[in-house]
């Protein structure tokens, strides 16, 4: 009968549309999940690029130390040169205080260099741990990349995402 035929299209056409709106949904949900993939890669390149930026500092900082570490003994032997040069010619006492000035103002620089390079290296080692946390950063990042990646695939393969 007619009305037989059109309630079974009726209830065809709510189970059609029911499933049509679950459709919909699951579209919403991988538009929702690509975009937070898409945010999420993004946050990956800038770990990435900050990752390159501290590796820089950390080899400039290495570099200055190292500097730092060859000159300062040049210093202290120049001063204890001065010191025994005078000592040998029996200088006056104005010009020994002024060498012991010398020495003492050459000590004084060793000591700051030595603080100096002291506090560089420990900016080094907190560099490095900055450079860890980033590089585990990014590695998480990579992995819920290829976790969101593999989820779109899923869903186009279920025809769900075009």
């Amino acid at each position: 009968s007619l009305k037989a035929q059109l309630e079974n299209l009726s209830q065809e056409e709510g189970r059609l549309c029911d499933e049509v709106e679950h459709m919909n949904a699951k579209v919403d949900h991988a538009e929702a999940e690509l975009r937070e993939a898409i945010s999420e890669d993004a946050k990956t390149r800038d770990a990435q690029v900050k990752l390159a930026e501290k590796k820089a500092i950390m080899q400039r900082l290495q570099n200055d130390v190292t500097s730092l570490e060859n000159s300062l003994p040049q210093i202290f032997d120049d001063s204890l040169d001065v010191l025994e040069a005078t000592l040998d010619n029996e200088l006056s006492d104005q010009v020994m205080a002024g060498l012991r000035r010398v020495v003492e103002d050459s000590q004084r620089d060793l000591e700051q260099g030595m603080e100096a390079a002291k506090q560089r290296q420990a900016q080094t080692r907190a560099m490095r741990t900055d450079a860890g946390e980033a590089a585990n950063a990014h590695d998480l990042l990579v992995m819920r990349q290829q976790e969101l990646d593999a989820k779109l695939l899923q869903l186009k393969g279920d025809g769900l995402v075009d």
